[in-house]
């Protein structure tokens, strides 16, 4: 209830006793009172927030006018050329570094590509190498030409072979599209491949130490008394043709 004129009025003309009437002002003066204290301690909160705003935007009202003072002083100090050299070396700078820091990325991709490529590379040799140990697991080789026979049918690093999905999962097979297994039953059953086996009618490696003669210094590695097992297998590995020639010329 509002403390102004018409409440005044209608306390004072209604009916009962002068104390009731009296009592019933007293408290709305004193509701108005108290509403006048609210009011003005919020005021005196809000003045006080406000004044403290205002001091914090002085602060960096002055704190801006002294960074614009010294750039200012910065640029009058420098010429326009002179920030211009600054700001290039410090793009010159900015680009090394990054640069810099590609060509360490580039490096680091490749190294691990290049180490990627190597297990890939040792792990396609080792499965090579177990499918050969399989295939020849069968024949009596001789020792001495065990290793020799591997690389000549798989490659020194299972190069000769590849992996192809012929259906029912990868196999390794080589250029003309046989197995390894293959390879080695076709090796072994050639009169070459019969002579690195134990059973065979020759020993590996070089034999004959005769006097020299048109077969030693035509370099044919199968004219009787020159044989040399070595030889004729890497001709068989390395030039199939002149294999058969000589093959051919010695009369086998």
């Amino acid at each position: 209830m509002e403390f102004n004129e018409e409440e005044l009025t209608k306390i004072l003309s209604g009916e009962g006793e002068v104390a009731e009437k009296a009592k019933t002002l007293l408290n709305l003066y004193n509701d108005n009172v108290n509403g006048l204290k609210m009011n003005r301690d919020d005021i005196k909160k809000e003045k006080e927030a406000l004044k403290a705003k205002y001091e914090e935007l002085e602060t960096l009202n002055a704190k801006g006018a002294e960074d614009l003072k010294t750039l200012k002083a910065q640029l009058e100090a420098n010429s326009p050329e002179e920030i211009r050299k600054a700001y290039e070396t410090q793009r010159l700078e900015a680009e090394k570094a990054y640069k810099g820091a590609i060509a360490e990325r580039d490096e680091k991709i490749k190294s691990f590509e290049s180490q990627l490529a190597e297990v890939k590379q040792s792990e396609h040799h080792l499965k090579c190498v177990q499918e050969f140990n399989e295939a020849v697991a069968k024949f009596d080789i001789e020792p001495s030409g065990r290793n020799f026979l591997m690389d000549t049918i798989i490659g020194s690093k299972g190069e000769k072979f590849f992996e192809r999905d012929l259906g029912n999962g990868n196999q390794l097979i080589n250029q003309s599209g046989k197995s390894i297994g293959g390879e080695v039953d076709d090796f072994c059953s050639s009169d070459l491949g019969k002579k690195f086996l134990r059973n065979g009618n020759s020993g590996g490696g070089a034999t004959g130490s005769g006097s020299s003669g048109s077969g030693a210094l035509s370099g044919n590695p199968f004219l009787k008394g020159h044989e040399n097992l070595t030889k004729q297998a890497e001709l068989y590995r390395t030039n199939p043709a002149l294999y058969q020639r000589y093959k051919q010329e010695a009369g086998v």
